[in-house]
Parts: C-alpha cells; structure tokens; sequence
C-alpha cells in the first residue's frame, strides 16, 4: 500500500487521513504517537482535560449554552463566543508571520496568505 497511508489494527484497512482511520479503530486503545491528543477545556476558570474529543464534547455540555473560549495565555485571558474569534486571536500571542517574497509582517496567517496572493503576482 501507498507509504502516505495507515493502517488500522482493528481489520487492516488503509487510510489517507486520520480522522478515518480513528472511526476505523473506533474505542480501541490502539491508537499511534500521532493519533494521541488531550483537549483541553478553554471554557474560563476550567482546567478540565478530556483524553478523547468524544469526551470533552461530553464535557463541554456541563458548562451550558453558550460556550466561551477563554484564552489560556498568562496575562490575556480574553474571551470569545465564537471558535473561530478565538483561533485568530490565539494567533496574535504567536510570532508574526513573514512574507518570504518581501519581508513583510503580518499580524496573522491569513493577512500573509492574501498578501502572498498579492506579492507573487508582483514579483513574477
């Protein structure tokens, strides 16, 4: 088989990605380095860390509706009601990416990717 796939244990079919292989397994505890996870619980003042995403979703419905993403960073603490507010602002606490092409900076990834658009045209 294609050396980009895995296999899973449980009846020897081969994936592409992870997300099918880990319904594959289903709730075997054969699970590789890669497929390891914790989910951390970013809902304020909780310090919940759920093993498997079935439960932190599980978790996460203890805290009621709606959900708030808190951020985690010393010093931040900001908090958000939608996830993807939250994934962009986790983005400012990183460093700032860099336009290969000009040496710009840019805020987050994808004020870079637009830029990137942008910059390749020009210096083409």
């Amino acid at each position: 088989m294609n050396g980009n796939t895995k296999e899973c244990n449980n009846d020897n079919k081969h994936f592409l990605d992870s997300l099918n292989i880990h319904y594959c397994r289903g709730n075997t505890n054969e699970r590789s380095e890669t497929d390891k996870r914790s989910y951390e619980c970013l809902y304020p003042g909780c310090a919940v860390i759920a093993k498997s995403y079935n439960e932190y979703i599980t978790h996460r419905k203890t805290h009621g509706q709606p959900f708030i993403y808190e951020c985690k960073v010393p010093d931040c603490g900001r908090t958000f009601h939608h996830y993807s507010s939250f994934r962009s602002h986790k983005q400012t606490h990183e460093p700032n990416p860099q336009c290969e092409g000009c040496g710009k900076f840019f805020a987050t990834r994808n004020a870079l990717q637009y830029h990137k658009r942008i910059c390749q045209t020009k210096y083409r």
